[in-house]
Formats: C-alpha cells, sequence, structure tokens
C-alpha cells in the first residue's frame, strides 16, 4: 500500500515517521523512519530504495534520504544532496532513473527538472516553461507529465504539460 513519510503532525510540528496505509482497511502500520523530522519532501520509489528528496522543518533543505521499501523498523539513511535546497517539489521515476521537478528554494519557486540513478548525483535534464512548486506529477510510456501547481506569483496554475527527462 502507500507509504505516508513524515508530514506536519496537529501541532504543526515536522514529524518523522513513515507509515504504510492498508489500502482496504484503512489502518496505518509503522514501516520506518526518516533520519530526522521532515515535510514538503518529494519522494519515488528507484530500485528497491524509497528516495526521500529535500523537505523541510524550519527551513528547506538539500538532503536526500534513502529507505528501504518499505521496512518495518528501518531508518532512513541520507545518501546524497541536491544542487541547491528545495521544498514544495515532486519526484517520480521513469527509466531506472529518479526525476525531480520543480519545488521551492526558501525564496522562489524553481524550474529545474534534476534527475539521478543513485539518489547522490545529479544532473539537469530540462527545465519546466515556467518555475512551479506543488505540482502533481505522474509517469506514462516513458514520458512525465506534471499538472498544476502554484506559480512564481502565487497563484494556481491549471497547466498540463509533458516533461521531457
Amino acid at each position: 500500500g502507500p507509504l505516508i513519510i513524515g508530514g506536519l503532525d496537529a501541532s504543526e510540528s515536522s514529524v518523522a515517521g513513515v507509515f504504510q496505509l492498508d489500502p482496504t482497511s484503512g489502518e496505518l502500520s509503522e514501516a520506518g523512519s526518516l533520519a530526522g523530522p521532515l515535510h514538503d519532501s518529494g519522494a519515488t520509489i528507484l530500485g528497491n530504495r524509497v528516495l526521500v528528496f529535500g523537505g523541510g522543518t524550519e527551513a528547506s533543505t538539500g538532503t536526500v534520504q534513502s529507505l528501504a521499501v518499505p521496512g518495518a523498523g528501518s531508518t532512513a539513511e541520507v545518501t546524497g544532496e541536491l544542487p541547491t535546497v528545495r521544498s514544495d517539489l515532486s519526484a517520480v521515476t521513469v527509466g531506472g532513473r529518479a526525476s525531480v521537478l520543480g519545488g521551492y528554494d526558501g525564496t522562489a519557486p524553481l524550474e529545474s527538472v534534476l534527475a539521478t540513478s543513485d539518489g547522490s548525483s545529479f544532473e539537469e535534464v530540462t527545465r519546466l516553461p515556467a518555475p512551479a512548486r506543488y505540482l502533481a506529477v505522474a509517469a506514462l510510456d516513458g514520458r512525465i507529465f506534471a499538472f498544476g501547481g502554484e506559480t512564481a506569483n502565487g497563484s494556481a496554475s491549471d497547466a498540463i504539460r509533458e516533461v521531457g527527462a
């Protein structure tokens, strides 16, 4: 089932828990923990690991964490750093590479799309047509699609974009 990775608790504090949702019963079970509290990160599965990109607590971070798929009781390891800090980002895996799209560097939305095959080294593979954060992303037939998001002026976008990777 789906994983719930970090987030904010009822008091708006970042948390480090990783939980797996049973879609039939709606029950959550503990599936591990992050290296530390985190919210507004992006995550995707690459091989047999969940890669968790960026996010933040009080400020955005560039940390990349790796967690066994899903490993009850396992703690994420820090495996790398993004080229810049970013929160509010999106991630998806296509063709053995994880892509990180958009996000926020603490000042403004980002337009870069990064790719990694190992969670520790990144290359910029393309740019979004306009900087955006909070994108919904999906992969289909080796292509990446980005939906909506928030633009640099803070307004919601209804754009649907195919993003080369």
